[in-house]
């Protein structure tokens, strides 16, 4: 049977009009599954194993951005409380746990993983003056600063969170994948000590 012309048109219209709706219903899919998506990585990482003593959650290191933000955070899903950085925790291995630099003492072997650890990166001017510092410690040179202690934790930490990730030396070919395992890497450790990027480097390798 043939349609009128005003019967065509309008059942035309009725098409475009279902995939029309088709169409929205499949972005209100994609973005309900982001959310779940955000919402499971978050519930994964909610409780987060220091020791045989505590039991740390992440809400301890680090607050969740609202789901409207962390969507299309490029640089993170929470933000660090004591350094103030964006972070994904959720990418890394290792448990977040709450740690001390109390009676810690600077040794070779642990100057020699520092330097390992830190062959990965390109030359950095303030990492190379920071080693020297260590070595001068190590030579009975200088008494170790608050700042060579925490230069010297945090990058021992920090190295183990990258050998968790199967990085014990180099980085992801993919500079933005090396970006963000260094980011987060970096920003949990400072989380675990309580600290921000200024507490690692002493004045003297700024210039100052």
């Amino acid at each position: 049977m043939l349609l009128s012309p005003n019967l065509t048109g309008l059942a035309d219209l009725s098409g475009l009009t279902c995939l029309h709706q088709r169409n929205i219903d499949t972005i209100k899919l994609s973005i309900s599954s982001t959310v779940i998506d955000i919402t499971s990585r978050r519930q994964a990482c909610e409780e987060m194993v220091a020791d045989d003593n505590h039991t740390w959650k992440l809400a301890d290191f680090a607050r969740a951005l609202p789901l409207e933000k962390a969507q299309f955070a490029e640089f993170g899903s929470h933000e660090g409380i004591s350094s103030g950085r964006q972070f994904f925790p959720e990418r890394l291995k290792l448990p977040l746990q709450k740690l001390s630099t109390e009676g810690v003492q600077i040794t070779s072997n642990g100057v020699a993983q520092v330097e390992e650890h830190l062959q990965r990166f390109s030359d950095d001017q303030p990492n190379a003056l920071m080693i020297a510092r260590l070595k001068r410690v190590l030579a009975g040179e200088i008494h170790s600063s608050p700042y060579d202690i925490n230069f010297y934790t945090h990058e021992l930490r920090e190295f183990q969170h990258y050998k968790a990730l199967g990085y014990e030396v180099g980085t992801p070919d993919d500079p933005d994948l090396a970006s963000d395992l260094w980011n987060n890497a970096h920003t949990a450790t400072l989380e675990e000590y309580g600290l921000t990027d200024v507490d690692l480097y002493h004045p003297e390798t700024k210039g100052e």
